[in-house]
């Protein structure tokens, strides 16, 4: 007859690893309907904008930069 003994102690952790073989199928799951998304409305996101001098010597010449990320 075969003896019945307790398995070894495993101790479950909190996260996934990056590279573990689940992390594409969370990646799908979860960032990417968040990513899509974001893209999709372009309200959201950053925007930013610099005044920046066209000539050091004419104080009156400055031009607008702008970018949405």
């Amino acid at each position: 007859m075969n003896k019945v003994e307790l398995s070894p102690q495993f101790t479950a952790e909190d996260g996934i690893d990056q590279g573990d073989t689940i992390s594409p199928l969370l990646w799908r799951i979860f960032y990417d309907p968040l990513l899509s998304a974001l893209q999709k409305n372009s309200s959201r996101g950053y925007k930013m904008k610099v005044n920046w001098p066209l000539n050091i010597n004419n104080p009156l010449e400055w031009s607008q930069y702008k970018v949405s990320i």
